[in-house]
């Protein structure tokens, strides 16, 4: 199980979501759990095969905020990442996305979470790899 919200603050290229948009899981057609609203509006940001950015939280004025607007937008269906969208709508974190949403829990829980994160360290050499894109994998 994927959990997140580290999407509180910045940019996401629109080639990584452009599939919701326009041809969502080879349909033809946009990803139906995105609302109509962030649809058109993300159209507008991301013609298709643009190079453009997008904010990763799409609640107005939230975009540059460490604050809980990432949950509101995901549960008003306004995610841009497919999988950032489903945590407001799979059953065994659709609680915990809204409790975020509409309380002061985020601000409680997101310092301390980045703490435990720091900790965990960073892979180099052998046992991983940090890469630029991550549409790119080295093997040597």
């Amino acid at each position: 199980m994927y959990i997140g919200g580290g999407h509180t603050v910045g940019f996401i290229h629109c080639s990584f979501f452009e599939d919701r948009l326009y041809n969502f899981r080879n349909t033809g057609k946009a990803d139906p759990t995105m609302s109509q609203s962030a649809l058109s509006s993300l159209k507008k940001t991301c013609p298709r095969g643009s190079n453009n950015i997008a904010a990763a939280d799409q609640t107005p004025g939230s975009a540059l905020t460490i604050d809980n607007g990432f949950y509101k937008a995901i549960v008003a269906r306004k995610g841009l990442l497919e999988i950032d969208q489903q945590m407001a709508l799979d059953p065994l974190t659709k609680s915990i996305v809204a409790r975020l949403a509409n309380s002061g829990d985020f601000t409680n829980k997101f310092g301390p979470a980045m703490v435990k994160l720091g900790r965990v360290g960073v892979l180099t050499g052998k046992q991983g790899q940090i890469r630029r894109s991550c549409r790119e994998v080295n093997m040597s």
